[in-house]
């Protein structure tokens, strides 16, 4: 088994202007932003580490229009 096979992966996912930006930086930043409306649409995908209850954690934020959503999602 490789050590790959032992992280830890969160994936957040929903249509497009959801929240899913404000959700990942406010878990792995510890706050939420005082200034509303400064997020881009997420092209693609964002990658965070974070160290969560003692573990690293990578957190995947996943561009929220419908073409990034056919592709990371495929046949489901």
């Amino acid at each position: 088994m490789s050590s790959q096979d032992n992280e830890n992966k969160l994936m957040i996912l929903g249509l497009s202007e959801s929240g899913k930006s404000t959700i990942v930086k406010s878990f792995t930043e510890g706050h939420l932003s005082s200034r509303e409306g400064t997020y881009q649409a997420t092209i693609n995908y964002d990658r965070k580490k974070h160290t969560f209850l003692g573990r690293e954690l990578t957190v995947f934020d996943l561009g929220g229009q419908q073409s990034f959503i056919d592709r990371f999602t495929g046949s489901l």
